[in-house]
């Protein structure tokens, strides 16, 4: 026999399982893997204790060092059963080896990943995240020309580093002198042994000398002063940025999404800005689950015309397609591609531009079943509930229509030092190169005006 690995284990434990249930004992089960990808399973039913070591031996054979060393199988009545099917619930279920199932991943980093994306920001200021599989693709670029143009626009514009293990805009929107005390790496720190400091923000934020032309341009830099003057600190902090937070009265984790979040809110409730920029890190990282996921922001994805930019796009969209849409979070109308430094021939454009939409396409691959329970609420005490597996979510006919937007390949912003050439941030100098960019922050901006 093979030897069972990461990717088959699942599949293989719910096919085997299988030869013991029928489909719907499965379905309305709890599966969990844990954080070294060992599985186990609460099953829906009542087990005799002999039916318990039948079963879990099989498994055991089935699955090898992917079973889990203790309580493999457990029924529904089983110490701490109920609360485990009450957080199930909650889950988005999986489609594995052809059967819904709810399972419980357990993750020491990357918890943002199994969240589905934040609702819409309706009601608040737009926010604009700038992401990319692959790092030297203009992101950080757009970012600046963005936070020009909507200045020269007369809007307000806060910029947010949160690309804290390589952060750029800063040092491209602030000069030495500019710099402020702080940057979000800070306010990652800090919150783990103080909580939420809404003093720390006036310290977090220095002004650009992009907004001696236009309107407000703040910078909130990914590190600031204190990093730069003990910069022996600064591995030290990063170890520390990503982790969760347990409240002392208990509830659920503080994610890092969740403290992303938190500081956008702590910068809009000073009401100094019209318009948030959110430069996420390069990569399927936690920070940029953080980003693409929590905020509820317009998301652009960049890209160059590679196949590592699909292959990693690829993988991004087949995780999102777990997640079912609705009317009341279109999440996936808020995402758009940008494919950076494009040629001018009009044919090569329009392939590139096919490829990210058959990227797109792959929300639509799975018609995700939702279950949802007919019971109001669970208690630990009461979990004789059933799924209603009536509604479907075939997002075939209802997927927004992706767009894709062209920077033009323009060797002026290769080396793109905006402090040494400020001159690159003159409409002039990027209106023509950037002009897709443009036309979509002008609809999108539009668009929030007329919601909000």
């Amino acid at each position: 026999m093979d030897k069972i690995r990461f990717d088959s284990s699942l599949g293989i434990f719910v096919e085997t399982l299988l030869q013991f249930y029928p489909t719907n004992i499965l379905e309305q089960s709890v599966f969990i893997r844990d954080i070294n990808g060992q599985l186990a399973v609460i099953l829906a039913t009542d087990l005799s204790e002999g039916e318990i070591a039948q079963v879990s031996a099989e498994m055991t054979n089935k699955l090898g060092a992917y079973a889990r060393s203790y309580s493999l199988v457990a029924d529904q009545n089983g110490f701490g059963a109920a609360a485990l099917f009450a957080e199930a619930i909650t889950q988005s279920p999986s489609l594995v080896a052809g059967t819904q199932i709810r399972l419980l991943d357990r993750r020491a980093v990357g918890i943002d990943w199994l969240n589905p994306p934040s609702l819409h920001r309706s009601g608040s200021i737009p926010c604009f995240v700038f992401a990319s599989i692959k790092g030297g693709v203009g992101r950080s670029t757009a970012l600046c020309v963005a936070a020009a143009y909507f200045s020269r626009r007369g809007r307000r514009v806060l910029a947010i580093d949160f690309d804290i293990e390589a952060p750029g805009i800063g040092s491209m929107l602030l000069h030495e002198n500019e710099l402020p005390q702080f940057g979000s790496l800070d306010f990652l720190v800090e919150s783990q042994v103080g909580g939420f400091d809404a003093d720390l923000i006036p310290e977090m934020i220095g002004s650009s000398y992009l907004g001696n032309a236009g309107a407000r341009v703040d910078v909130l830099p990914a590190i600031g002063k204190a990093t730069l003057d003990f910069p022996q600190n600064a591995l030290a902090k990063i170890a520390r940025a990503y982790l969760e937070m347990f409240p002392a009265n208990g509830g659920a984790p503080i994610t890092l999404g969740d403290k992303l979040k938190k500081l956008v809110e702590l910068c809009e409730s000073t009401k100094r800005y019209d318009v948030i920029l959110v430069d996420s890190r390069a990569g399927l990282h936690e920070s940029t689950a953080a980003a693409m996921l929590s905020l509820g922001g317009e998301v652009l994805l960049f890209g160059i015309n590679q196949p590592q930019t699909f292959q990693g796009y690829k993988l991004l969209f087949a995780h999102l397609a777990q997640f079912s849409n609705n009317s009341s979070n279109d999440w996936q109308s808020r995402f758009s591609f940008v494919h950076a430094k494009a040629g001018r021939n009009d044919k090569a454009k329009q392939d590139v531009a096919e490829k990210f939409k058959d990227l797109y396409r792959l929300l639509t691959t799975t018609s995700v079943s939702t279950p949802r329970c007919k019971e109001e609420t669970i208690t630990a005490d009461d979990i004789d509930f059933v799924w209603d597996d009536s509604q479907e979510n075939d997002l075939g006919e209802e997927l927004p229509e992706c767009r894709v937007m062209h920077i033009l390949d323009d060797g002026q912003y290769r080396d793109f030092d905006p402090i040494s050439r400020s001159d690159l941030l003159d409409f002039s100098s990027y209106e023509h190169t950037f002009s897709d960019l443009i036309q979509y922050l002008d609809e999108e901006t539009s668009n929030w005006v007329e919601v909000n």
